[in-house]
């Protein structure tokens, strides 16, 4: 059982260890800062964390990726069917994965009457039986310039292949680049619920990328990947749906970049339990190295470390008898299909 304990139990350990009642402001702000640290050390020593492993979630995958706009650039996907003018035909709207800031809630690109790609920012709402988007109102940022020799418009399946863009507002230049990537943010609609668009959690690590389901009851397709500051760039995929499936690490930190932002209790917060007893033992060896005394230091430092390679012997043990972190390469799960 994954339990937590309170930041006030730690601050309570630490001054058991110290024999000390009573710190100093700036010194409860030390510990403060330790604890973080030595929490972070924890974390980072295992991708396997059972209380941060997230197993094949759905996540999407990008068709190309938006840059040189500023506050528009990003990854951006398929997301359904947009009616070209009154002809009865289709293109593939495209919408960013990651619409949380309000300056991409409603930007897309999405075909003219003409059947020209354009860039913009709409209302509209999608059909989730249908499929199709719908618009009432919106702006152009950018429009296909392409057209053929006789004058006809150079019509494309996807506005990476546009070669060039007529600015009319907003954005002056649009580099589109074509990209399988599965980005680190990423926000999905709710159909049946009034809060319309929910963020996902983040993805602090990626640890495998499958085509279907994982770890279920089928053998899926795994993909290499590399990763870089958007995502992980998945290598040789074919993907219909946008779609993959995802074995990634939560973070640990909040939006403040840290784990806890006080000792006292002041506000109540979690610890896992597993980096408790390091984090104690560790913060009070980071304590006395302040206060000169190395040898203590050293001793409890040794007592850190042998409650966390405790831990990290458990997950080895686990790891050892499951399938989740080891990967068995065939010709069957690595070829894409």
């Amino acid at each position: 059982m994954m339990t937590l304990r309170k930041n006030l139990d730690l601050f309570n350990t630490i001054k058991a260890l110290a024999g000390v009642n009573d710190f100093t402001t700036e010194e409860i702000q030390n510990l403060v800062d330790l604890s973080n640290r030595r929490l972070t050390m924890a974390y980072n020593l295992s991708p396997m964390w059972d209380r941060y492993v997230v197993v094949g979630e759905k996540r999407s995958i990008s068709d190309f990726e938006v840059d040189g706009t500023g506050v528009y650039d990003g990854p951006y996907k398929k997301y359904g069917k947009f009616q070209i003018g009154s002809t009865g035909k289709y293109k593939n709207f495209y919408i960013p994965i990651n619409r949380f800031e309000s300056s991409l809630s409603s930007t897309c690109f999405f075909p003219a009457s003409s059947g020209k790609w354009r860039f913009g920012g709409l209302t509209w709402t999608l059909d989730p039986v249908t499929n199709i988007v719908t618009s009432s109102s919106g702006g152009t940022f950018a429009e296909q310039v392409d057209v053929n020799a006789d004058g006809s418009v150079t019509e494309y399946d996807s506005p990476a292949s546009v070669k060039q863009w007529n600015f009319l507002s907003n954005v002056t230049v649009l580099r589109l680049n074509e990209k399988q990537v599965i980005p680190y943010e990423e926000t999905f609609d709710n159909f049946t619920s009034t809060d319309t668009r929910r963020l996902k959690t983040d993805i602090q690590d990626f640890i495998r990328v499958h085509k279907n389901k994982s770890f279920f009851n089928n053998s899926s397709t795994e993909f290499d990947f590399y990763v870089d500051s958007i995502g992980a760039n998945v290598l040789n995929g074919n993907f219909t749906d946008n779609e993959a499936y995802v074995t990634y690490k939560k973070p640990i930190l909040n939006d403040q970049g840290k784990v806890i932002d006080n000792l006292t209790g002041s506000a109540n917060q979690d610890i896992p339990s597993e980096f408790f007893n390091y984090t104690a033992h560790a913060v009070y060896a980071d304590f006395l190295r302040m206060d000169g005394q190395h040898d203590k230091a050293a001793f409890e430092e040794q007592k850190a470390e042998m409650f966390l390679a405790t831990e990290l012997e458990r997950i080895d043990i686990i790891n050892n008898n499951n399938s989740l972190n080891h990967k068995f390469s065939t010709y069957v799960n690595r070829s894409t299909r």
